[in-house]
């Protein structure tokens, strides 16, 4: 028995996984949309998938096949298929959203924040996010002094998102390894390229070796700089007593490569600082700390949202403390394969039961069905004869 079917735009990608968790499970999790291995060909379970949809079956393959009532079940094995024609083959952009209910959008949250969350409106929160609306230079001095900041700050969340917002456009504080290690790295991608030049091109390696000198100078410049200096000193000042505060954090984690500190960082442990300080001043912090159950963190009292060292950004800050759940992911961008064509499968049954399944699918009137995920497939031809082995 041949059923042929032409199909037109039918995805090629491997949007979820070809095999649940487990026979019991229906549920398949979302597959790795960037992986390269992702393009899928029609395989078995596409097939048998759309020889019960054309029978007029409209439960999941998976619970089919966990079911008592699994028509092709004892002919699985004499199923086959080939796909006889391609004829177009097209890649198109799209735009994926994973619902799964694990996923969050990263930088968004949903909701309304709950009235009693002490975080936020606990007679403490002004004085905790007070640090949060220091300049930088009372961030640098707190952070070497650190003396409890006594005056109010907003804890509505919304300002304090805004804050931090403005707090990530603050220019990162440098050392002097910093600026002068970004000149030697172009001063060496000069003498690499000269290297390649033809020694005859007399005018191209004049203008690199001018270019080295330009390096030259600008390092020598930078080494002498009073302000770049004091810039680092204070860096390697504000380390030093960071290093103190929180001596189970290597004083190396607040420097990003090369060399500089951005201002989230400070701000996030001046925060961290001020919650101390107010709890030795008396204050009750209790309801303001998350104590952590597990992890490398275990037993430690941590704010929510911020490390020492960082803020986790807006979806672990906010989103458990809304009440109207988490907000879902937001898209992506995935480049997907469709193809069109024609495909045969072959059944290797008697004509007996091949005439069953041919009265079966003209009873279900299915005229299009899906081939895989998404696209247009139907029916053309049933013919009823000895398969060809």
């Amino acid at each position: 028995m041949i059923i042929s079917i032409e199909y037109d735009s039918c995805w090629q990608n491997s949007i979820l996984n070809d095999k649940a968790e487990s026979r019991t499970s229906p549920a398949r999790k979302f597959n790795k949309s960037k992986s390269s291995g992702n393009i899928q060909p029609i395989g078995e379970n596409t097939i048998l998938g759309v020889l019960y949809r054309l029978t007029g079956e409209q439960r999941p393959l998976n619970k089919i096949q966990n079911s008592n009532s699994c028509y092709f079940k004892d002919i699985e094995e004499k199923i086959t298929f080939a796909i006889t024609e391609k004829q177009t083959s097209e890649n198109e952009l799209v735009m994926l959203i994973n619902k799964s209910n694990s996923r969050t959008g990263e930088g968004k949250y949903i909701g309304v924040i709950k009235d009693d969350t002490a975080l936020f409106f606990s007679k403490n929160a002004p004085k905790l996010w007070s640090v949060l609306y220091l300049s930088l230079n009372e961030i640098i001095d707190f952070i070497n002094n650190p003396n409890l900041i006594e005056t109010d700050g907003s804890s509505m969340p919304r300002d304090i998102l805004n804050r931090l917002d403005e707090i990530a456009e603050m220019p990162a504080l440098q050392t002097i390894e910093k600026r002068v290690g970004k000149k030697i790295f172009g001063k060496q991608k000069q003498k690499e390229r000269i290297k390649t030049i033809d020694k005859s091109d007399l005018k191209t390696i004049d203008k690199i070796e001018k270019m080295i000198a330009k390096f030259d100078e600008d390092i020598d410049s930078i080494n002498k700089n009073t302000d770049f200096n004091k810039e680092s000193n204070i860096v390697l000042k504000i380390l030093s007593s960071l290093e103190k505060h929180f001596p189970e954090i290597s004083k190396n984690n607040y420097l990003k490569k090369g060399g500089e500190i951005i201002a989230i960082r400070l701000y996030a442990a001046a925060l961290y600082l001020q919650a101390d300080t107010l709890e030795k001043s008396g204050k009750n912090m209790s309801k303001l700390y998350v104590f952590q159950k597990s992890g490398i963190n275990k037993g430690s009292k941590t704010i929510h949202g911020f490390s020492k060292k960082g803020f986790n950004g807006v979806r672990d800050f906010l989103n458990k403390f809304s009440t109207g759940g988490s907000k879902k992911a937001v898209k992506t961008p995935f480049l997907l394969r469709k193809e069109s064509g024609k495909l045969n499968i072959a059944l290797d049954v008697e004509s007996i039961r091949a005439e069953e399944i041919k009265n079966m699918i003209n009873s279900a009137g299915v005229s299009s069905f899906y081939l895989g995920k998404k696209g247009l497939a139907y029916v053309d031809d049933i013919s009823i004869k000895e398969v060809t082995r």
